[in-house]
Order: structure tokens, then C-alpha cells, then sequence
């Protein structure tokens, strides 16, 4: 069993080891944000610079194959700690969003896939989140904004810190389709996300996919677990990239969460508009 003070006191000690992660965090001090307002909702657009790498990561099968998977033990920097958690470890993530921000990656070196099995890693998910009040998981699906599609992992930060469930809270009009639900049994959770993830596969974007495209967050929430499912049409806009009329903005679970990341100077401080946004969110998600 894990809790969430043993993790944040896991982060502090492993920042203390590691120079690299530890000025990671500690520029996050100087991360500059911006509000635009989009529908009914203030999107947040964070300036990070540091996330360039996730952002643009390359994730067909060809690059994946060239490179050592960063999430196996056997080829994790040698400051990386990490802590127990049953079929998985929980990891400092070094390339922070927020100042907390965990990875908690399978043991085994396995597809991003939330839906094998029967759904046991969904319910792995929601069990976890249930152990660590304050903190919300969250799964980017393998097209879908992870910058490591062929290792299983989640990732854990601050409820606090994604409005999406304020937005939940308010009973705000989210502009793009999110699927949400409340669950006092991990079997209920399980048999709805079987449910929709079988409406979801009929949609022609998903055709062929192993599984749909999805973004999905959890939180514990009193007795039970707070279920956030986002479908996804596309992993990036056709406006991606590093042009003239064109943006670095990777959409996942953070992004539409509320915080979309922004590693470009050049996006954040003169081309960001609320129509870009609205745009991001009509080519990538219903």
C-alpha cells in the first residue's frame, strides 16, 4: 500500500540525488501561464520549455525501435530511485509539468495498453488513485500523447492543479466531449469503461486500433473514484510543427485537463490565441 505523503517525501529524497530532475523542478518557479477562455472554461497555456522532448517526441514504430526504452530499470539513469508498488514502480518524473509529478510504470516491459486483459491494468489504475487522496492518475493512450507507447505506464500530479475537475465541480460546459462518471466498485468502473470503449471502436477513427483513442483521468473521490474518459479523433492538429502558421502543441491528458503545454517561446509569447485553442481541440478531440 502506498500513501501520498510517503510519495511526496519519496520526491524530495530523490530530487536531492538527482541535480538534473532537481533543476527541472526548480525551474518550474519560473514557468510563465496564460488564460484564454474558451466556451464557459479558462484554459490555462503553461510555458515550459523543458517539455520539448515529450512534446515532439517521435513515436511511429521506426523511432520507437532506435531507442532504448527510458521506463525499463536496466536503462534508467543511475540517480533514478524508485519505489515499489506491486507490478509497478513509482518514479520521479524528470521532466516535470507541475512541482509534483510522478511515473508509475509497469515492471514489465509492455504496450501502452489500458484495455488488455479485461481491463486490469483500467483497474489497477482506479485502485491506486483510491490510495493516494490529493493526487489524480491519468493515461495517455499510445496515439495519444505518450512519449512512451511501448512501455505501460501512468502518471500521477496534484488534483489541484488540473481544472478539468473544477470544471466537473462548477457543472461547467467542457467544448469538447468528455465522457465522466462516479464509482464506489472498481468492477463498476471497469464494466463502464468495457462499455464505452465498445461504442468507441465502432467510431472510423479507431478502425484498426487495438483500442480507442482515449485520455483518461481518475482521482479518488470520498468512497469511491472520479472517472474522466476523453475520446480522441486525432493525436496532433495537421497545424503541429515548428513553421510559419504552425504550432508545437501536442495534446494529452494535461492539455485537456486544462494546462496545455506550450515549449515554444515563439507560440507562447506571440501566436497563442483562444482560436488556436478551440482549433487544437476541434482537430484532436469530438
Amino acid at each position: 500500500m502506498m500513501d501520498t505523503g510517503e510519495l511526496l517525501d519519496f520526491q524530495r529524497a530523490q530530487l536531492e540525488r538527482w541535480p538534473m530532475a532537481a533543476a527541472n523542478f526548480k525551474a518550474l518557479e519560473g514557468v510563465e501561464t496564460k488564460i484564454f477562455r474558451v466556451g464557459d472554461v479558462g484554459v490555462a497555456v503553461q510555458y515550459n520549455p523543458a517539455r520539448i522532448a515529450s512534446t515532439s517526441a517521435k513515436v511511429d514504430a521506426v523511432s520507437l525501435a532506435k531507442r532504448p526504452c527510458f521506463l525499463c530499470r536496466s536503462n534508467r539513469p543511475a540517480e533514478q530511485m524508485a519505489i515499489d508498488a506491486g507490478d509497478y514502480e513509482v518514479l520521479v518524473n524528470p521532466f516535470p509539468i507541475f512541482p509534483v509529478h510522478f511515473t508509475i510504470a509497469a515492471k514489465e516491459h509492455a504496450p501502452q495498453l489500458i484495455s488488455g486483459d479485461g481491463c486490469r491494468r483500467f483497474a489497477d489504475m482506479l485502485q491506486i488513485a483510491c490510495q493516494l487522496p490529493g493526487l489524480a492518475l491519468f493515461y495517455n493512450g499510445p496515439r495519444c500523447g505518450a512519449s512512451a507507447p511501448d512501455h505501460f505506464h501512468f502518471q500521477a500530479v496534484e488534483v489541484c492543479r488540473l481544472p478539468l475537475f473544477e470544471w466537473f465541480d462548477c457543472g461547467l460546459r467542457i467544448p469538447y466531449r468528455v465522457e465522466h462518471g462516479c464509482f464506489f466498485s472498481i468492477y463498476d468502473g471497469v464494466e463502464w469503461l468495457k462499455g464505452l470503449f465498445d461504442e468507441l471502436q465502432s467510431l472510423p477513427e479507431n478502425f484498426g486500433e487495438v483500442e480507442p483513442r482515449v485520455n483518461i483521468l481518475c482521482r479518488g473521490y470520498g468512497n469511491g473514484v472520479e472517472v474522466a474518459v476523453i475520446p480522441r479523433r486525432a493525436h496532433r492538429p495537421d497545424f503541429f510543427g515548428y513553421g510559419e502558421g504552425e504550432l508545437l502543441l501536442s495534446p494529452a491528458s494535461v492539455d485537456l485537463a486544462g494546462v496545455v503545454v506550450a515549449p515554444s517561446p515563439e507560440d507562447f509569447n506571440r501566436k497563442l490565441t483562444a482560436e488556436w485553442l478551440e482549433a487544437l481541440f476541434r482537430q484532436t478531440c469530438y
